[in-house]
């Protein structure tokens, strides 16, 4: 117990069973069940909702600052511990849509939180193991800011339009250029942007994209290839939803 909050396991040829990846899917996908089953009652019940929104919150923020808290302690404050990855920054927007029900956190998270954290636990850190907190510090904060955004829209109606969409994509573009230039200066990753390599994507499924410019390039094409392919997936479960609850106000077109 007293080597739970360690960063680094002992085992360092240890790498991540198909077990302790599946199973935080699998719960995902069973909370979304459950939200669209109950939607409903959970609608209907604003003390309900507020306990679910206020539980994830809660759980989120202290996994949260619990993780930072250890890395700080342990290895000091430097330039690649600082919360400043695409799912990081997008778990402290969650915790803050949570509480606040902000659509304008919603527009952007349910991109950005949606599309990262499935990627993220797809790709999973293969160094992750169930008996150390790090383990679930990166599981609780990729699935939260998947079944945040989704919770908004199957319980709020909070439906982005296609305009919403591309702000997405330009927030990142507006983030992304200091984020390169700070990977740059530090040798970090946040956001895998590199300029002049790809560099920030070692150890990840993104160094198929090539190096140099062209890694740039391809990122930005993927990026915004994603959102759109998105976007046409949210408007058909958008058309679904409005069918099997017509009487339900679903936001603003899309």
């Amino acid at each position: 117990m007293k080597d739970f909050f360690t960063l680094n396991i002992p085992n360092k040829y240890y790498t991540t069973s198909f077990t302790e990846q599946i199973i935080p899917i699998i719960l995902l996908c069973i909370a979304i069940v459950l939200i669209c089953f109950y939607r409903n009652e959970i609608r209907s019940s604003k003390k309900l909702d507020k306990i679910i929104r206020y539980s994830i919150g809660i759980v989120s923020l202290v996994v949260l600052i619990t993780y930072y808290f250890t890395i700080w302690i342990i290895e000091g404050i430097k330039a690649d511990n600082l919360p400043f990855h695409l799912c990081y920054l997008t778990n402290i927007l969650c915790i803050i849509l949570v509480f606040s029900k902000n659509r304008t956190l919603f527009n952007f998270s349910i991109f950005t939180g949606v599309l990262g954290g499935i990627s993220s636990l797809i790709s999973v850190d293969m160094e992750l193991y169930w008996r150390y907190f790090k383990y679930y510090q990166f599981m609780i904060g990729h699935t939260m800011i998947v079944f945040v955004p989704l919770y908004f829209l199957i319980i709020y109606n909070y439906i982005p339009s296609f305009k919403d969409a591309m702000k997405a994509f330009i927030t990142l573009q507006i983030i992304g250029l200091p984020m390169g230039i700070f990977n740059e200066i530090y040798k970090t990753n946040y956001f895998f942007v590199s300029f002049g390599s790809n560099e920030a994507s070692k150890g990840t499924f993104l160094t198929f994209l090539g190096d140099g410019y062209m890694y740039l390039f391809n990122l930005e094409l993927l990026a915004i290839s994603c959102i759109i392919c998105w976007y046409i997936i949210l408007k058909f479960i958008c058309k679904k939803l409005k069918k099997s609850s017509p009487n339900i106000d679903y936001g603003y077109t899309i």
